[in-house]
């Protein structure tokens, strides 16, 4: 039986200038540290610093005519969070079932591929690995994930899709 957890989509938009924003919104501030005690998701491993904003106008509207997103979630218009991990972080497996005010979480890499894994009584079941070019969703509030930067660093940004989004009609 073959699990339909996440998607993977091939996207053509300009990437050097979303490098050019994320660095922007990298040197407005130091940024948060994800502690223990401040993720809804629990431990979800050292290093990790993310950086909440406006993900740039014209990205969101390609995206979001591929998969609805929340473009007023928590108030910020194109709302969106950049997270970076360094060279020794790993996402721990964690789930998303207490983020009740989204639909899920989209992800748009920047720097550095990554391999998403899920798990099952702490043992992983299916993986897959993406990069830069094509953004990645999971049923994140179904599914225990967890993953590793494949090349060392890794910076992307989180979409928030809109509460109510029936992901199974976007997995195939």
């Amino acid at each position: 039986m073959e699990l339909k957890w996440y998607k993977l989509i091939d996207v053509d938009f300009n990437l050097d200038k979303l490098l050019v924003w994320a660095r922007k919104l990298q040197s407005s501030s130091s940024g948060n540290e994800i502690k223990t005690d401040s993720s809804l998701n629990g431990d979800l491993g050292s290093d990790q610093r993310y950086w909440a904003g406006e993900f740039p106008q014209k990205e969101f509207d390609y995206i979001n005519s591929l998969i609805p997103l929340d473009g007023q979630f928590k108030g910020i218009q194109t709302s969106c969070s950049l997270w970076e991990y360094q060279t020794h972080t790993h996402l721990k497996p964690h789930i998303h079932e207490n983020e009740t005010d989204i639909g899920g979480l989209l992800i748009v890499p920047l720097i550095g591929r990554f391999k998403t894994s899920i798990f099952k009584d702490d043992v992983e079941i299916d993986s897959v690995e993406y990069s830069p070019k094509t953004i990645f969703f999971l049923k994140g509030k179904e599914f225990v994930h967890g993953g590793e930067a494949i090349d060392g660093y890794r910076l992307c940004v989180n979409l928030y899709i809109k509460q109510g989004t029936n992901l199974d009609s976007y997995i195939q």
